[in-house]
């Protein structure tokens, strides 16, 4: 799996003026007794936790930017060093099987050297906070590769064909003959772009599919139709935005299995940082809160496998929510969120995305889901940044 980097240089603490202030703390209360857990849900649980160690990390880093306030320097350290210890006490309650407990001690050194780093900052010189990041890159690299190790030989394998498309099964879901063709329909006319249609096709299945599984595909394709940026539904954005988030959250909180868990929380918390938060580098980014509806889901989707132990896609989709990375701030021109939102709403020409990006409810069908870089950010991304910020502007200012 690919590992998300932590590694944070002096150069995030040495940028220009804070132009908001704001920080999300993650408060982990009620620390759960000792458990024992097997290899691989040792590897779900560090995974989840480095995720929530680069939450920390990530609001820190809005504090690159005002070295000079150092009340608020203060104050945000506090909270990122609180954040860690709790985080710490949740790792050492986990009993790991003999062959992880190096990765877990590892991990452990690696909450402490952040500790360490974040404790009274405000009064480091620069020089000082540079040496600490420069041996923590270190460690920070060791368990990088620890872990990618363990992956190797201990994580979820998950074996699907080559020509596995993950939308059939989504189709499976509907019994009704004549409801599958409806709803096949209504996929169709959305790659086809006729938002508005699609929209009323998907409106009129039957509302039994309410809470279940067929009903969360059914929300998820009505949300794409508010939401895709050249949309032609005639809402005004700010409502058709809101209706698009409200059926996202309602997949979000049936709390049942659905094969597009994974595409429903990507897009729900794409959609949640562009409408609730926003996209620049000084916007309050709340991956912690993300990342408990992340591990959530995978709660759900576990609970799922207890009973269907033999669905490959429901496996793929724990490891593709582990592999999704945190929001950061480091985009060109704002946060990252921008170029996520850009994958999943716009429809950027593909020779100007690269050949590896495949977008999520967009699928090639010889591509291998698990194959690298499936659903992957990867550097020519950046490369249609602005393409993907002028069609942020074009659907705010320009709807139809």
């Amino acid at each position: 799996m690919k590992k998300i980097l932590l590694l944070l240089s002096l150069s995030c603490l040495t940028a220009g003026p804070l132009f908001a202030e704001t920080v999300t703390s993650l408060r982990l209360r009620n620390t759960p007794k000792p458990v024992s857990v097997s290899a691989e849900e040792t590897l779900d649980c560090l995974t989840y936790w480095e995720l929530q160690i680069s939450a920390v990390t990530t609001d820190m880093y809005l504090y690159g930017w005002m070295l000079g306030e150092k009340e608020r320097m203060r104050t945000a350290s506090i909270l990122a060093c609180a954040d860690l210890k709790e985080m710490k006490d949740r790792v050492k309650n986990l009993q790991v099987p003999k062959e992880l407990k190096k990765l877990k001690e590892t991990h452990l050194k690696i909450i402490d050297m952040l500790r360490n780093i974040y404790t009274g900052i405000e009064r480091k010189k620069p020089e000082d906070i540079a040496k600490g990041f420069k041996i923590f890159n270190l460690w920070y690299a060791q368990y990088a590769n620890e872990l990618d190790q363990a992956w190797e030989r201990y994580g979820r394998k998950v074996d699907l064909p080559p020509n596995f498309d993950p939308a059939g099964e989504e189709d499976m879901l509907f019994d009704n003959a004549e409801d599958r063709a409806v709803y096949l329909e209504a996929k169709d006319l959305i790659r086809n772009k006729k938002y508005k249609k699609a929209f009323a096709k998907l409106s009129s299945l039957p509302s039994k599919y309410a809470g279940e599984a067929a009903g969360d595909c059914i929300r998820l394709r009505q949300s794409d139709c508010l939401l895709m940026s050249d949309s032609n539904i005639p809402k005004e954005e700010s409502a058709a935005t809101k209706e698009g988030l409200s059926f996202l959250s309602k997949i979000m909180d049936r709390n049942g299995y659905s094969p597009v868990l994974y595409e429903a929380f990507y897009k729900w918390r794409t959609i949640s940082q562009e409408n609730q938060y926003g996209m620049t580098q000084f916007s309050e980014i709340p991956n912690g809160i993300y990342n408990k509806k992340r591990w959530q889901i995978i709660q759900t989707i576990k609970n799922h496998l207890g009973k269907n132990p033999r669905d490959r896609w429901a496996e793929a989709q724990i490891n593709l929510l582990l592999d999704l990375p945190n929001i950061s701030r480091k985009g060109e021109h704002g946060n990252d969120n921008m170029i996520h939102w850009g994958l999943l709403y716009t429809d950027v020409p593909k020779k100007d995305m690269g050949e590896s990006i495949v977008i999520p409810g967009q699928y090639d069908s010889d591509v291998n889901p698990l194959a690298p870089d499936f659903y992957a950010l990867n550097s020519s991304v950046i490369d249609v940044y602005d393409l993907f910020e002028e069609e942020s502007y074009r659907r705010n200012h320009n709807r139809n």
